[in-house]
């Protein structure tokens, strides 16, 4: 009688990271705001549950520096991330989500 209730738990697809969900629907990041004055960016990132991203910044399209950005709590999930600008102010910045290697199968 319980058996049914145990196993919907124990293999709900949506309490464990789905590759082909990452894959269909990769994390976005958008630029929310820029406020030069204060030297600061805000990110406004989505990402799906259990997968490890990172958020990467640099002047061009080769040199990247990384933060870690925290992992998820919810299935999708929206949050911003305030960054600050690098001294001197480039003429140009870029910002993108790398995401880690799937763990590979046992």
């Amino acid at each position: 009688r319980k058996l049914p209730a145990f196993i919907a738990f124990a293999l709900d697809p949506w309490r464990e990271a789905q590759p082909l969900a990452h894959d269909l629907f990769p994390p976005t990041a958008q630029l929310a705001s820029l406020d030069i004055a204060a030297g600061q960016a805000v990110i406004r990132h989505t990402r799906l549950l259990g997968m490890g991203h990172s958020l990467q910044q640099g002047g061009d399209l080769s040199g990247w520096s990384t933060t870690p950005l925290p992992a998820e709590t919810e299935l999708w999930e929206t949050r911003d991330a305030i960054l600050p600008l690098p001294e001197p102010r480039p003429a140009r910045w870029f910002w993108r989500i790398a995401r880690e290697p799937w763990p590979a199968s046992q």
